[in-house]
């Protein structure tokens, strides 16, 4: 096969669609292709520490403004004049970029506005059932299904069965396909050297994620125990250490997966990207969703009722409940990137 020229966008809500995207580039290319990233800067820094010479084109987010009290779908709803606005931009960019810039193909993690119509495209989400108040549900629903209509494929990141996303990622409807779980990681996580007790990771958007990582700092200030805390922050560089706790900014995907080994347990939230990285590293790990963000309360509610995985509210978070951590369904990560590979070269 001749390389081809493929141009990839995730979204910019938080940096999950950001690493889940990493195994895909990875797979590209190791097979040859011209891979350009189209994101903003803390999304390329990101991506640069694990691919230091991949090729950037700037691109702005969504700009989308959250809350500590407001439930997402709502907080979503209010703004979708704006998010509205932001689609046609990049949208419009990508058209002026293609026009100067030809490429064979188009990958958008849960970027709606992220496609063109002479240019073979695919659009990822593991959430084709959005949660919400049921009143507005339908709603949801129609309207992401209206968007992923301008697209030529639909990837859904899960196994056919939605092991891991449960009821979000259910659907019968034929050009959707799974390609099961996507993580960066390859291989389960060892034991063989422990030296936090819990490591904490911040992940999100912004101010709940601040939010987390002091409550995270305030629980393990209360022990005799070395923690550690990952703060989802790639455009910082320094380490840090506060008494028993070691600051991590951010971690590169070797780094992370050895702090993830050197670890009893892990406290995050429930994440989707988290939770298919997580089925790959098999460390346990305890849920704190981000509060009135339905579909992480919803996933971990899901995985407390399949796996015994505990969970809590924010607003009730303890280290005592944290012995109710457990080990997410395992998930083969080379069973799933050859079937990555399958669904791309059918394109």
């Amino acid at each position: 096969m001749h390389a081809r020229r493929i141009l990839i966008s995730p979204l910019d809500w938080g940096l999950g669609h950001t690493t889940r995207t990493l195994p895909i580039i990875d797979i590209l290319i190791n097979k040859g292709h011209k891979v350009t990233v189209a994101c903003n800067d803390r999304q390329k820094a990101l991506i640069k520490k694990d691919y230091p010479t991949i090729k950037f084109v700037h691109l702005d987010g969504y700009d989308v403004e959250y809350s500590l009290n407001t439930s997402m779908a709502w907080n979503m709803i209010k703004q979708s004049p704006k998010i509205t606005r932001n689609i046609k931009r990049e949208n419009k960019w990508l058209e002026e970029f293609i026009d100067e810039n030809p490429q064979d193909f188009i990958i958008s993690d849960n970027r709606f506005g992220f496609y063109h119509p002479r240019v073979e495209n695919v659009y990822i989400t593991h959430q084709i059932n959005i949660q919400g108040p049921a009143i507005i549900k339908p709603i949801l629903f129609g309207l992401h299904k209206s968007y992923i209509d301008n697209f030529h494929h639909c990837w859904i990141p899960d196994t056919s069965d939605s092991l891991l996303a449960g009821d979000l990622s259910k659907t019968n409807i034929e050009r959707f396909k799974y390609i099961g779980p996507v993580s960066r990681f390859k291989k389960a996580a060892t034991d063989d050297q422990t030296k936090y007790k819990y490591l904490g990771i911040a992940s999100g958007p912004e101010p709940q994620k601040s939010a987390f990582c002091k409550l995270l700092e305030e629980k393990f200030l209360e022990i005799d125990e070395p923690c550690a805390i990952i703060g989802g922050e790639p455009l910082s560089k320094e380490s840090n250490q506060i008494e028993n706790i070691t600051y991590f900014p951010h971690l590169g995907t070797p780094d992370f997966y050895e702090a993830v080994s050197s670890s009893e347990v892990i406290i995050s939230r429930s994440g989707y990207s988290t939770i298919m990285d997580f089925s790959i590293l098999q460390k346990p790990i305890f849920f704190v969703p981000t509060p009135g963000q339905t579909e992480q309360e919803y996933l971990a509610k899901f995985h407390y009722e399949q796996s015994g995985i505990g969970y809590c509210k924010q607003s009730e978070f303890n280290l005592a409940k944290v012995k109710t951590a457990n080990k997410l369904p395992q998930a083969s990560p080379e069973e799933w990137r050859d079937k990555i590979w399958e669904v791309i070269t059918l394109l």
